[in-house]
């Protein structure tokens, strides 16, 4: 089974699986986060359905030459598994180059450009796409039909969900616009992206993914979010059963 998947990508034996292997190390590469200025921290986890080697979920981050900006973008494209893995690594890749090249409302447009020219039989995405001004906190959101990320704030001590317009998912409608919302993350403040595998299970309401979302997430107060992203994907409303991925940013 295995031979003939690499037969279908054009890889064959130790040296197909090793470049299988490269790859997927490279697509995760294109996640790690950039060292922050002082009193800012980010962490990524990703964790592929069933332990497969590849994932759908992807996050592509980028830090300016002047550190003054972070940005960081979050997708989810259709499928799981090997397939999916391999069209994230093209689309992971096209994302990175976009990134600190453009301006951020410039990006999803962008990406969606790129979906729509590829005509993959499943190639649409949903993707959260973060700019932050690490002088300021003031940061924008651009969503392509992707769960709406949540906001710790010190002074109330409460989380939050960002919802806002956003627009379609990625790859399906020509020439798209996608509009940004605003807001801050002051000191003690934290912000989590996160794919709909975190929330969603077969069998179960959103909603309650997303409550149990906010339960783990409450939980980081007392503990610390360090190692949270981790905790988070851990905890997943799905399991193992979906591919998931969790983006935690946060402000001493």
């Amino acid at each position: 089974m295995r031979t003939r998947s690499r037969e279908r990508l054009g890889v064959q034996g130790n040296s197909g699986e090793d470049m299988l292997v490269d790859l997927r190390d490279r697509l995760l590469a294109l996640g790690d986060m950039p060292s922050l200025p002082t009193g800012w921290h980010a962490e990524s986890a990703i964790r592929s359905a069933y332990g497969d080697k590849f994932s759908g979920d992807l996050a592509v981050t980028s830090l300016s030459p002047d550190g003054h900006r972070l940005e960081v973008a979050l997708v989810d494209l259709s499928g799981k598994g090997r397939t999916a893995g391999t069209r994230s690594l093209l689309c992971s890749g096209a994302i990175g180059g976009l990134l600190g090249q453009v301006e951020p409302e410039r990006l999803l447009p962008a990406a969606n450009h790129y979906l729509v020219r590829q005509e993959w039989p499943e190639g649409f995405a949903t993707a959260v796409h973060l700019a932050v001004d690490l002088r300021t906190g003031d940061f924008t959101l651009g969503n392509a039909g992707h769960p709406a990320p949540i906001q710790f704030t010190a002074g109330s001590g409460r989380w939050s969900v960002l919802e806002s317009a956003g627009g379609p998912v990625l790859g399906i409608i020509p020439e798209i616009q996608f509009p940004r919302s605003a807001g801050r993350l002051g000191r003690g403040d934290a912000l989590v992206l996160y794919t709909d595998g975190v929330i969603e299970a077969r069998g179960h309401d959103l909603s309650r993914g997303l409550d149990r979302l906010l339960g783990n997430a409450e939980r980081l107060i007392t503990s610390g979010f360090a190692g949270g992203a981790r905790r988070l994907c851990a905890d997943a409303q799905a399991g193992d059963s979906d591919d998931r991925a969790v983006v935690v940013i946060w402000r001493d």
